[in-house]
């Protein structure tokens, strides 16, 4: 059943503005989940995660993405699925020009 979706005018959160893909750095979990010597332990790399979502506040040190936004019709919203970002983390942020 396909669903009718109806021309909105009323659109207040600016969404063109706010789209962004945020490549970071995040820390990894161990191989293992046991203990294990100290001096058995190996070196294990960072991982490369890509989030994509609004990003809703930022400061010096973190920006906050949500990738879930509702009720955009009115001048709070809501959202879901928030992520606190490092921006010592941050590989490189895109911005993703859409219009609603």
């Amino acid at each position: 059943m396909k669903r009718e979706v109806q021309e909105r005018s009323n659109i207040i959160i600016d969404m063109k503005q706010q789209i962004y893909v945020i490549v970071w750095e995040d820390s990894s979990t161990a191989e293992t989940m046991y203990w294990e010597r100290l001096s058995d332990i190996k070196n294990e790399p960072s991982v490369i995660s890509i989030s994509v979502g609004m990003i809703v506040k930022e400061s010096d040190d973190n920006i906050i993405v949500i990738p879930h936004i509702s009720d955009i019709e009115i001048e709070d919203g809501v959202g879901c699925g928030m992520m606190t970002i490092p921006k010592s983390a941050i590989l490189n942020r895109i911005k993703i020009e859409i219009e609603l």
